[in-house]
């Protein structure tokens, strides 16, 4: 019996030596508690994403540091919420409470705010309102999911912390990151990501985004782009994407 004691006393010490965490908490400058706030660890020579999570309720958040991560010194903390500027901080063990400064613009001599978005949980579904907040001006699909909670988007795609890649949908599947950047921010109504898609999907989906599009008029509607290129050889590329709206129905070509 003593020795299954001091087995498990051994194993408990092993396990604190190789795992160890970061925590704090992040507030607004009036002292509120921001819920939904992604903290992220970064990799300091290309910020490629090594973990993250995001805060509860009461603004809190813990993250889990391995012996398989790169060391503290290598490492930033990147803490972003909705509406408000990001931080890139020294990460350590306690982070105490982190005070985020709100995004503002000034028009003549008013000082205008924009609103964040309505932001709900439910059975491990978020649902993210753009219409009519500070989202909707950011430029196209992939600005709006880079600030999202749990979403991690950049030039080499989107991920989902702790889901993986997920499988987006514009009304159908999105085939290429390209029809998120052809999608403006105004023409988005809300995202809603799935952390726990049902069994619809393959066994190895194991997060789904779904964007909502403001409906427009019926007819038809047309994006073309094309690019060149002379290096040692003349290259040409190009794409055209229709889409025809009646009633209810898209048909895309």
């Amino acid at each position: 019996m003593n020795r299954l004691i001091i087995f498990l006393a051994c194993l408990t010490l092993l396990i604190t030596a190789k795992a160890s965490g970061i925590s704090g908490a992040v507030f607004s400058r009036s002292n509120s508690p921001l819920e939904f706030a992604n903290v992220v660890l970064v990799a300091k020579a290309d910020s490629s994403y090594v973990a993250g999570t995001v805060t509860t309720a009461d603004g809190r958040f813990a993250l889990l540091v391995t012996d398989s991560m790169p060391s503290m010194s290598a490492m930033l903390l990147k803490v972003s919420s909705i509406g408000y500027a990001t931080q890139f901080l020294a990460p350590k063990a306690d982070m105490g409470t982190i005070t985020m400064q709100e995004i503002s613009h000034q028009l003549g001599e008013v000082v205008v705010t924009d609103s964040r978005p309505l932001i709900t949980m439910q059975r491990g579904k978020l649902k993210v309102m753009v219409k009519n907040s500070i989202l909707e001006n950011t430029g196209d699909a992939m600005h709006v999911l880079s600030q999202l909670p749990f979403v991690n988007a950049s030039g080499e795609g989107v991920a989902v912390q702790g889901h993986g890649t997920p499988l987006i949908y514009i009304n159908r599947r999105v085939a290429s990151i390209d029809q998120l950047r052809r999608l403006g921010s105004n023409e988005i109504k809300s995202v809603e990501i799935d952390l726990h898609p049902g069994v619809s999907y393959a066994s190895n989906v194991r997060s789904v985004i779904r964007i909502t599009t403001i409906r427009k008029d019926e007819g038809l509607s047309a994006t073309i782009s094309a690019n060149a290129a002379q290096r040692r050889r003349f290259s040409y590329g190009g794409y055209t994407f229709l889409n025809y709206r009646l009633d209810r129905w898209d048909f895309f070509g």
